[in-house]
């Protein structure tokens, strides 16, 4: 049981506009979402240090900007959004 997590009781629904930003968009779960997203027009950043080369290639050809470090300079001005799988106190993105 870890205590640094906060995670919603509900769904929060994504803002409608914006760079939505995925941590750990190289997994199976955040790179699929954040490819089904930037097809759908969405713009779409995201980091992963263990990104796979095909899935990071995947992603860009459908626009979405991918980093291979964490790292809070990503974050630029227009991201409305930080999309993780359970947010860490200790996360140095945000």
């Amino acid at each position: 049981h870890h205590t640094d997590h906060t995670i919603p009781d509900t769904p929060r629904d994504l803002p409608a506009t914006g760079t939505l930003y995925f941590v750990g968009i190289g997994g199976a779960g955040m790179s699929a979402i954040a490819h089904v997203l930037a097809q759908r027009g969405r713009s779409v950043a995201g980091a992963d240090p263990g990104i796979a080369a095909a899935v990071k290639a995947r992603l860009e050809t459908v626009g979405a900007t991918v980093y291979t470090t964490h790292d809070a300079a990503n974050l630029g001005a227009d991201v409305s959004a930080v999309v993780e799988k359970a947010y860490r106190k200790r996360d140095i993105t945000v």
